[in-house]
């Protein structure tokens, strides 16, 4: 399906007519970046990057690993790219795997 537009060439109903069980939506790529709002690095306001990388490098997801990130639910991500989805899914994995720990 290379250079078929979601919306121009082909509609949503016409997916599903394709027999398309699933339709994803992710912009956004590239390098992390600091959202431009005040108060982005307040205390309970965490980066995504940083985020995702202190998740992997401290192992802190794993259940043998003494590595702890505090995370409260409920939480928000903003942004709508794959590195917010990511965060997202990471994040309501990671809190199971906290309250476990405790």
């Amino acid at each position: 399906f290379g250079g078929v537009r979601l919306g121009g060439t082909i509609t949503l109903e016409n997916a599903w007519e394709l027999g398309f069980d699933h339709v994803c939506i992710a912009t956004g790529a590239g390098l992390p970046r600091v959202v431009p709002m005040g108060e982005s690095l307040a205390r309970g306001m965490r980066q995504a990057s940083d985020f995702l990388m202190a998740l992997q490098l401290t192992g802190a997801g794993k259940q043998s690993s003494l590595a702890n990130l505090q995370v409260r639910l409920p939480a928000v991500v903003i942004g709508g790219g794959l590195t917010a989805v990511d965060t997202a899914t990471e994040v309501q994995a990671y809190y199971v795997r906290q309250v476990e720990k405790v």
